[in-house]
């Protein structure tokens, strides 16, 4: 579990949460005698926070460090530091074999998990008791002493191997680098050798780090092991993995200066690189052990500054050789077994598992020498330069299918250098690769394709396949390639173009469960369409030939993201330079994060850069190729695609994703949308979208269409508003479509986004014809905004303050307006919408169009102009029918206002200073009690019985439902808790109605259970929700013996109750908003039973 991407997230909390409260408490509280800490239970419990081989691994323990820190110095009074004495005393123990019991030596497994922790505990303890950088409690000084001890005893490797442990580890922990103490002298740029004593610290570390490595191809040490050839390879390769990389590279990185690595280095190449060029290429096997050891010294030696900018140190009376002919023989030094082999039996095995490793391994350390370096002005050595880079192709392509996991790293950086190499030859300043035939491009471009995808396709998920995938992207999806790839289309439409293919393979390989993948090409893929300047590489030529991707990834969703995926881990590493990518909007929901990247693409291509720019035959090829069609295409393939799931569209579906996504594609993509282009293809956009408001949908679909239309109003002013003239003058409208037509018709008219042409005299009046009739509407929200259109244009068209009676052309303007004006309710409601058509944004970045909340399907979830109405309208019914309440509800809205007045706030939290009991007199129920007495005995139940019992803490549905069950004499409510029936707000919402009718209690993890019970005795379950076998309460006959059994607000009847009932029934919608809450859609079945 250390190193699960599903539980590292809990560690990391938990072991912070640890930390603070370790950190919590006075000095004296730890100082206690009962409250002393043993060193080993500190040690053990510091362990918590490194990783065997890799200490940091974990930014918990970073994270966490400042807490730890604060515990560690509670023991310590400060003149004594008692953890520094701790922690020298138990590195001085550990590196003497006094700490912990120790094994047999064996090279092939030197160290154990436990002395790794243990080690690292001990570094981290003195880490965090370090007060000062120079005092007595300094954290190297507790080290020092017991690495140099331990490098003193030679003859016992165990103390050798565990003093280097102890100096690896305070290496990674930056607290044993440069001269010893912190601080690296640097004097005229040149860093300083470290002090003697530590020269020979290091000394003895790189020596031994160096005979481990020989001695993991020891026959006569391996053989003692005793293991199987497989398993004891696997040991010797991460063995050497770990001496490599948490050894050699360590000590190289924290003393670049030393100048006991440079002369081991030097040693090693002098000794092995003529013993690898003499090497017969039939006898490879002679060539593991020398090969491995270059590669170590050329880790060792990367960053020391006595190298300078070299990785070969040969000294002068040694062998000068070009690195180009080192390269070469790497290259042809296949790894071939003789069938007369004589070597040990573990060889074979471990050959196999090292040489491929090892071998590219020195090759991605020595190509750069030359590949980079190369004097671009002589052909000769650009002869060899391409030679050379050809035999890495075809080397790379050939041997990828049987190289180990461990090398596919080192093999795909050699072919990611000797591409950019080959590249650079051909690329120019904005021509492409002009240079090179049609031919030639495909079988490199493939070649290198191939080889990346056969990497990617053994590689695990690990942080080395998140470096080679966004490597690959940036390699491959780079501006000029993506330019030059559309010019070579636009030539010959057959061209293979397999820079697209690779793109088209990513997605592929991503499918549905691995998205990062995906998500990784399309940002880098998405800098590429956007050209490149410096190159001259114009933006959006290099997407024209990916109409067909952008128009499926402006519509795509992705699936969740499981927590439990460890595959998904890939996708929260970042690029190193986040610059050279697409960066998404911090709020974009995690559904959205494809479409996402092709959206931010579009804001970043502006077409108004300047009048010429715009008017530039280059950008109109970019209008008329890739933004017209692609709008097209939206409009008619997936605005009016066929519905998969029956005739209307429903939440959740694949249906309604499809269409919000495309409306809000529409209008990221309505910013390219000017006067200037062709009429016919405006003509049919404009067509495509007053045809498209035609059938019903929801709120939240029609927001984003509406948006769209202002914009289209906005860009196309003459055409729009003659057609939108010419629809609200149709006498088949329906509510929903006429509502948006006035919606629109407000925005451009009296809203922010007025338009001249809209507020001609004549235009107007023509709206005024349309708008009018409406003012009788049937439904409240379509009365409302021509109620409020009405009001606001008339003015316009007629002075009304100068109007005579004389003047009695406009006269019935003139009354309507008037009627409007004076009318309190028409007033009361106007106020409320004063500002209506200023509630739309047509001007939303990309940011806040995928920063609007979402709902449970994960689509966004704007409030529609509907929303708000319906609100305004219940508030001015309300507030005019507020003296005709009853007395119960007065009585209640009075103690409501008297609650509100005392309540107060203490620190910051809001609470009743006097709750008092709700009491509705009887007399205000105009109930007696002896009428109530003679309609309880009239009382005849019916067999319907309503199971609420989904509806959870659903306190006034509750009551609603139960005010309703009793006016019509149900047999029974069933609710999941009888606790509610009690309730102050239950008993005032329901008006006593619990006292009359039988409420029982059912909680959901018993319904099914009771469900069967209920049918034993004959009852017909029926089940009240949308879905598509629902059958239309209209046409459904109930049953003498019935329950209805209600779901849940919003997400309805779960499924694992669908088989229990026998029928399923709905309340068909006409209007807007499409379901009911709970308390409705049982008082309308209610109702229904009944009547029948």
């Amino acid at each position: 579990f250390r190193q699960s991407q599903v539980i590292l997230p809990y560690r990391q909390q938990l072991l912070h949460n640890l930390a603070r409260i370790l950190s919590t408490g006075t000095r004296s509280d730890e100082l206690s005698s009962k409250n002393q800490i043993s060193p080993e239970t500190l040690l053990q419990l510091l362990s918590l926070y490194v990783t065997p081989q890799t200490p940091m691994l974990f930014t918990s323990s970073r994270s966490a460090e400042p807490c730890l820190s604060r515990w560690v110095q509670k023991y310590n009074d400060g003149v004594n530091c008692w953890t520094s004495s701790v922690a020298a005393a138990c590195a001085a123990a550990f590196c003497q074999l006094d700490m912990l019991p120790t094994k047999t030596w064996d090279p092939i497994s030197p160290t154990s998990e436990t002395e790794h922790l243990r080690a690292a505990s001990i570094v981290l303890l003195a880490k965090l008791s370090d007060q000062n950088t120079f005092g007595s409690g300094s954290a190297a000084s507790c080290l020092w002493p017991a690495i140099y001890k331990g490098f003193k005893s030679k003859t016992v490797p165990q103390r050798t191997n565990r003093a280097l442990l102890i100096l690896i580890y305070g290496c990674e922990m930056e607290i044993l680098s440069g001269i010893g103490n912190g601080d690296l002298v640097i004097q005229q740029q040149m860093p300083l050798a470290p002090p003697p004593n530590i020269e020979d610290v290091i000394k003895s570390a790189i020596d031994f780090s160096f005979s481990l490595l020989e001695s993991l191809f020891s026959p006569s040490i391996v053989a003692e092991s005793g293991c199987s050839q497989t398993s004891l390879a696997n040991q010797v390769a991460n063995t050497f993995s770990y001496l490599i990389q948490n050894q050699l590279q360590v000590l190289s990185n924290s003393y670049p200066s030393s100048s006991v690595i440079f002369s081991k280095v030097a040693s090693i190449q002098e000794r092995n690189i003529p013993i690898i060029i003499n090497c017969d290429n039939k006898k490879t096997m002679d060539s593991v052990l020398p090969v491995a050891l270059l590669y170590a010294s050329l880790v060792a030696i990367k960053n020391n500054s006595y190298s300078g900018d070299q990785v070969l140190v040969l000294s002068t009376t040694g062998i000068h050789l070009r690195i180009h002919d080192l390269c070469w023989k790497l290259l042809s030094l296949d790894l071939v077994v003789p069938s007369n082999f004589a070597g040990a039996d573990y060889a074979v095995p471990t050959a196999l598992s090292v040489y491929p490793s090892v071998r590219w391994g020195c090759l991605a350390i020595l190509l750069p020498q030359i590949l980079l370096e190369e004097d671009e002005n002589d052909i000769t050595t650009l002869e060899k330069r391409d030679l050379l880079v050809e035999e890495v192709f075809a080397t790379a392509y050939n041997m990828v299918g049987i190289t180990p996991v461990d090398a596919l790293l080192s093999l795909f950086d050699t072919v990611k250098l000797a591409s950019m190499t080959w590249l650079s030859s051909f690329l120019g300043t904005g021509t492409g690769l002009s240079t090179a035939s049609d031919p030639e491009i495909i079988l490199h471009l493939n070649r290198i394709i191939d080889t990346v995808f056969s990497v990617l396709t053994d590689m695990d998920m690990s942080n080395s396949y998140t470096y080679i995938l966004n490597e690959t992207c940036a390699l491959l999806f780079q501006p000029i390639l993506l330019y030059d790839e559309y010019q070579r289309l636009k030539a010959d439409q057959e061209y293979e173009a397999p820079i697209r293919c690779a793109f088209e393979k990513f997605v592929a390989l991503s499918g549905t469960s691995r998205p990062h993948i995906m998500h990784a090409a399309l940002r880098h893929i998405g800098v590429g369409w956007l050209g490149d300047k410096a190159a001259k590489v114009p933006a959006g030529f290099g997407a024209i030939p990916y109409l067909n991707s952008i128009a499926k990834f402006l519509v795509h969703k992705e699936e969740k993201l499981d927590i439990s995926a460890i595959k998904q881990s890939v996708f929260l590493a970042k690029d190193k330079n986040e610059s050279s990518v697409l960066q998404l909007p911090p709020k974009t929901d995690e559904c959205s994060t494809a479409r996402g990247y092709i959206l931010v693409f579009f804001s970043c291509l502006s077409p108004f850069d300047s009048a010429s720019i715009h008017h530039a035959n280059y950008y109109i090829e970019v209008v008329e190729k890739l933004l017209h069609p692609l709008i097209l295409r939206i409009l008619r393939e997936f605005c009016f695609s066929p519905l998969k799931n029956g005739k209307d569209i429903l939440t959740g579906t694949p249906d309604y994703s499809l269409r919000i996504r495309s409306w809000q594609a529409l209008y990221s993509l309505s910013r390219f949308m000017t006067n200037d282009d062709d009429f016919a293809v405006v003509q049919v956009i404009v067509d495509l979208f007053f045809q498209a408001l035609q059938p019903n949908s929801y709120g939240e679909i029609r927001y984003f269409m509406e948006l769209f239309g202002i914009q289209l109003g906005r860009q196309y002013p003459k055409i729009v508003s003659n057609r939108l003239v010419q629809e609200l003058n149709r006498v088949d409208l329906s509510l929903q479509h006429v509502t948006s037509l006035m919606i629109l018709a407000g925005n451009l008219t009296i809203g922010r986004y007025q338009l001249d042409v809209l507020n001609e005299t004549q235009t107007l009046n023509q709206l005024l014809v349309g708008v009018i009739p409406w003012l009788s509407s049937a439904q409240g929200f379509s009365r409302a905004i021509a109620q409020l259109l009405v009001y606001s244009i008339v003015p316009v068209v007629v002075d009304i303050a100068g109007a005579t009676e004389e003047d009695n052309r406009y006269w019935y303007l003139i009354s309507v307006y008037r009627f409007l004006e004076k009318n309190l309710d028409m007033k009361r409601l106007r106020n409320k919408l004063f500002n209506l058509f200023d509630r739309y944004n047509a001007d939303l970045t990309v940011s806040e169009l995928l920063s609007i909340s979402v709902d449970e399907g994960n689509e966004a979830d704007p409030e529609h102009v509907c929303d708000f109405i319906k609100k305004c309208l219940d508030d001015a019914y309300l507030e005019s029918h507020a003296h005709q309440a009853p007395a119960w509800k007065q009585v209640q809205k009075l103690h409501s206002l008297e609650q509100q007045k005392e309540i107060s706030y203490i620190d910051g939290t809001k609470f009743l200073s006097n709750l008092q009991r709700k009491i509705i007199p009887l007399d205000a129920l105009n109930i007696s009690h002896s009428t109530r007495q003679e309609r309880l005995s009239r009382r005849q139940n019916q067999s319907l019985v309503i199971c609420a019992s989904l509806l959870h803490g659903e306190v006034p549905t509750l009551a609603g439902l139960a005010r309703s069950a009793e006016i019509f004499a149900a047999e029974s409510l069933v609710i999941s808790d009888l606790g509610i029936v009690r309730m102050d707000s239950f008993q005032t919402i329901s008006v006593t109605a619990g006292d009359w009718i039988p409420i029982s209690e059912c909680q959901e993890n018993s319904i099914i259970s009771w469900i069967q019970c209920k049918h034993r005795e004959g009852y017909t379950i029926i089940g009240v929700d949308q879905t598509l076998s629902s059958t239309n309460i209209s046409n459904f006959e109930f049953p003498k013996k019935t329950i209805l059994l209600l779901g849940k607000e919003k997400e309805g009847i779960p499924i694992p109750f669908a088989p229990y009932l026998d029928h399923c029934i709905r309340i068909p919608p006409l209007g807007i908003i499409q379901s009911l809450n709970a308390h409705v859609s049982g008082a309308i079945c209610i109702w229904e039973y009944s009547k029948q």
